[in-house]
């Protein structure tokens, strides 16, 4: 199962999201970049109830989503253990918030 919010026209999102689960007769659970914006817990809500196995964004999103994880607190119940592969692009990485975001969604269940 391929979790993402990025459109269908971003080079990104068609290749890595879209056509990648036809290639590998999978399920794609996507919804719209603007859904991700209002709620970014959206996201690894997602992945927790389809038990996503992968999933991409741009740096951003991870960053953002990992803020709002960590003011949400112990209380979230997410579970993102069924992860994979979580890819991250389209912008230029910094490895110091990486590895905090990595931090946090180990907390929820991500593992190495």
């Amino acid at each position: 199962v391929v979790t993402i919010w990025l459109p269908q026209y971003h080079d990104m999102g068609l290749v890595c999201g879209y056509l990648t689960s036809v290639v590998w007769n999978c399920q794609t659970v996507g919804f719209s970049p603007m859904d991700f914006i209002q709620d970014p817990l959206l996201w690894p809500k997602l992945m927790t109830r389809y038990r996503a196995t992968h999933t991409i964004a741009p740096h951003f999103g991870y960053q953002l989503t990992a803020r709002r994880m960590e003011l949400a607190g112990p209380q979230l119940d997410l579970d993102l253990s069924s992860l994979t592969c979580a890819m991250d692009g389209a912008e230029p990485i910094n490895v110091r918030t990486r590895l905090d975001t990595l931090r946090t969604w180990k907390r929820f269940g991500l593992r190495e």
